[in-house]
């Protein structure tokens, strides 16, 4: 401070400021700043001069400044990467996806050709000692769709027999047939023959399953292979005969009955001759067997049958 300068309001020496003022931010009472800065031109590096609220683009925030757009664009840098992020893992996810319907598709297209395969083979080959199919499972879906045709599955043993349908020759196997009645002659030299009939359903399978008796009891026994198919024969027949039986007679679609209060059983069967046997079994001790088999009689004919036609095998069962 010297001689000329003059004490303000506070007792401190008043600042001699030059006539346009000091270009800074600060100023005195009598003297504040004028914000006459050089053009912009003059500054480098910097895009506007520091008014109040503005930033500089280099070096520090000054004192009153804003740091809302910094912390905005930082927020959105943070938005789009975690954007990106979360649309990458989606589109793996749809790849995985994809990748994973395209496997089960061929699984099930391999499997399918397989089945089909399969099915070719099972029916160009005919029943051997080595099949494991019961007889149970062979009839279980014995129906075709409208699309098929009715067929004739033959299982005859020995394998060397002659089968003749109706006049003509056919071979263990799946054949396809018309529906009708058709009659049926197994021979083989060295057995006992074989006739029978069988009808054949509409757009349903019939089986064919006899095994002939052999002049040699131990034939069978000493032929593996044609002791399986045998065994294969008798099991089928067996269960078939229910199947055809309807088609044999119309006993079968009201018998077997037991009729405990009336003391007789009726059991009707097919043997291998396809001759339709009625078992009539006694009940009641009591009564005479013409008694019990006038009742049983008087019962198929309440049915719509003709008791005169059958075989019987009668016995007696008292409790």
């Amino acid at each position: 401070m010297n001689g000329k300068d003059e004490l303000n309001n506070n007792g401190y020496p008043q600042p001699n400021y030059p006539a346009q003022g000091f270009n800074g931010p600060y100023g005195g009472p009598n003297n504040p700043p004028q914000n006459n800065y050089p053009a912009q031109s003059s500054y480098p590096n910097t895009q506007t001069p520091y008014s109040g609220s503005q930033n500089y683009t280099n070096g520090p925030t000054p004192p009153g400044a804003s740091t809302d757009f910094n912390q905005s664009f930082m927020n959105d840098v943070r938005t789009s990467a975690q954007g990106a992020v979360a649309a990458a893992a989606e589109q793996q996810a749809k790849k995985k996806k994809i990748i994973i319907i395209v496997i089960i598709a061929l699984v099930t297209v391999l499997a399918l050709a397989f089945a089909m395969i399969a099915l070719v083979v099972m029916r160009n080959n005919p029943r051997s000692a080595t099949n494991d199919t019961t007889a149970a499972e062979e009839i279980e879906d014995n129906t075709f769709s409208a699309a098929d045709t009715s067929m004739i599955d033959i299982t005859v043993a020995p394998s060397t027999a002659d089968i003749i349908i109706n006049g003509q020759k056919y071979d263990n196997g799946e054949h396809e047939i018309a529906p009708g009645e058709y009659e049926v002659k197994i021979t083989a030299a060295g057995f006992q023959p074989y006739e029978g009939r069988i009808l054949v359903g509409e757009k349903r399978k019939t089986y064919v399953a006899v095994c002939l008796t052999a002049d040699d009891p131990n034939y069978y026994d000493n032929h593996s292979d044609e002791g399986g198919t045998c065994n294969a024969a008798e099991e089928l027949r067996d269960v078939a005969a229910w199947e055809q039986a309807p088609l044999i007679d119309e006993i079968f679609n009201y018998a077997p009955i037991h009729k405990h209060d009336e003391g007789f059983f009726i059991d009707p069967y097919v043997d291998k001759s396809g001759k339709v046997i009625v078992d009539l079994t006694f009940k009641d001790c009591d009564a005479s067997e013409d008694t019990l088999t006038a009742k049983a009689y008087a019962w198929m004919r309440a049915q719509g049958l003709n008791p005169n036609k059958y075989t019987y095998e009668k016995t007696w069962d008292c409790e």
